[in-house]
């Protein structure tokens, strides 16, 4: 049969009731651990999961309902503002049900995060989250799209009617079943009038189940984070091993080469001085044939060159006679033009008259050639080396 969402897991450990001052001291170490743990601000708690750990900054703790491990935190900057204390929700297992998962989301991220709930060993879904304090509407979204209310937890409907399960977090744990005792301890009267302190067993074992949680959490992070490091000096021992003899390998390399490049700084000094000597005698040999070859070849680039300056400056005397014929027709039409609207008759009779010369006078233009202004002397066959 089904049963409503508690204060407890089965897993908290079951307790002797303790003496008033044996209950001081049990829930002053609980916040002494929490205490070591927090050197960093409220904004900068970590999000914790089965088998991992991390820093939570609150000296404050509020159990609403349990989790295996997982810390939940709201990401609004409203509710990074408001006081905040731990709080442990649950989805206590139903009748006939068996989810593959569970999330909760809730009116302190507008219902938009969904966090992620882990099983429990008795089939319940558990979560512990950090919240802002006071009371807020949240719901279960089952196997990712069946979005419900616990039927057995406290709920309302909100503004626009939708019926939401209802948490109220404070530093003192209090359940939030329909039927849940609203106070956290009770006095009451024996025998003789006498007035008993006694406990609220429920939210200490919540307390320090979630302490031994975090605790149990920290140590697996420590020999993870142990573990870590000596994983990361074996790696750095045998990359640095492997280095050590790629430069062994390198060095001995290199020494082969100066070894063998001191043998040949002697060996081309000798072979460069032995060139240097049939180079010079053999140029000896051709500077004879290359003196008379410098006449000839000189005498075939003046000839040339001559050549070539006389059809050039034809060329230009012939560019001379035609220039300023275009000058001029070029002058007349431009002025014809300017008169076109003075006169029209007078225009059209010119134009007329003008157009022919226009077109002998650039006929004449187009049937010049290009100037012969070749600079280069390479086509020349001057043949100055010697044949072998």
């Amino acid at each position: 049969s089904s049963s409503a969402p508690q204060l407890l897991s089965s897993s908290t450990p079951k307790m002797l009731s303790p003496s008033a001052p044996q209950l001081l001291s049990l829930l002053l170490l609980g916040s002494a651990v929490l205490m070591a743990g927090a050197t960093a601000s409220d904004s900068q708690r970590m999000r914790l999961r089965g088998g991992q750990t991390g820093i939570m900054a609150s000296s404050k703790i509020n159990v609403l309902q349990v989790g295996s491990g997982n810390l939940g935190q709201p990401g609004t900057q409203s509710n990074q503002k408001r006081p905040t204390a731990f709080s442990k929700i649950i989805w206590k297992r139903l009748s006939n049900e068996d989810p593959k998962s569970v999330e909760v989301v809730g009116s302190w991220s507008s219902f938009k995060t969904r966090h992620p709930m882990s099983k429990a060993q008795n089939g319940d879904w558990e979560i512990i989250m950090e919240l802002p304090k006071g009371e807020h509407q949240v719901k279960f979204v089952i196997d990712g799209v069946n979005w419900r209310c616990h039927p057995e937890l406290e709920s309302k409907a909100d503004s626009n009617g939708l019926e939401n399960n209802i948490i109220k977090v404070d530093t003192v744990p209090k359940g939030n079943t329909k039927s849940a005792e609203r106070n956290p301890s009770q006095s009451q009267m024996r025998g003789g009038g006498v007035e008993v302190y006694q406990p609220s067993q429920e939210s200490i074992n919540i307390a320090l189940d979630m302490v031994s949680r975090l605790e149990t959490e920290n140590r697996i992070a420590q020999e993870k984070l142990a573990k870590a490091n000596s994983q990361l000096v074996e790696t750095l021992k045998s990359e640095l091993s492997s280095g050590l003899q790629v430069l062994e390998s390198k060095k001995s390399h290199v020494q082969g080469y100066t070894q063998r490049g001191s043998q040949g700084l002697l060996l081309i000094k000798q072979a460069g001085d032995s060139k240097v000597q049939e180079i010079k005698a053999h140029m000896a040999k051709i500077k004879e044939i290359l003196d008379e070859k410098e006449k000839i070849a000189t005498q075939m680039v003046v000839d040339n060159l001559n050549s070539r300056l006389e059809t050039l400056e034809k060329e230009l005397a012939e560019y001379k006679t035609i220039t300023p014929g275009l000058m001029e027709l070029t002058e007349e039409a431009q002025g014809l033009l300017k008169k076109s609207t003075a006169d029209p008759m007078a225009f059209i009779e010119a134009a007329q008259s003008l157009l022919p010369k226009i077109q002998d006078s650039t006929s004449k233009a187009s049937s010049l050639t290009p100037p012969t202004d070749d600079a280069k002397f390479d086509h020349l066959k001057l043949n100055l080396l010697p044949q072998n």
